[in-house]
């Protein structure tokens, strides 16, 4: 456990190379609810998303999510994310 905005948090449960088979060869549950969020609107949203991501926005189903990750602008990996296509995109 780790302190985490007040509460406890479980960081692993009983051990991570354990943890990381089970979730290999079963499967993985992880809660994002406590992350931050983002919601870019506009005529140039999709293409802002396409520069700041691996995800490609256009290429989504409506209502679908990919992993992906953000980048900074060398095109490095700043963090890991989800990004959700909320709205039809207008071409």
């Amino acid at each position: 456990m780790a302190p985490f905005a007040g509460w406890n948090m479980p960081i692993q449960y009983s051990g991570i190379i354990e943890e990381h088979l089970h979730t290999r060869q079963k499967a993985g549950l992880f809660d994002i609810c406590h992350m931050g969020e983002f919601i870019l609107e506009g005529k140039t949203a999709a293409r802002d998303t396409d520069l700041i991501t691996t995800c490609n926005i256009n290429d989504m189903l409506l209502g679908r999510c990919h992993y992906g990750f953000a980048l900074n602008e060398n095109a490095y990996i700043i963090d890991d994310l989800m990004s959700l296509k909320l709205k039809k995109i207008n071409s």
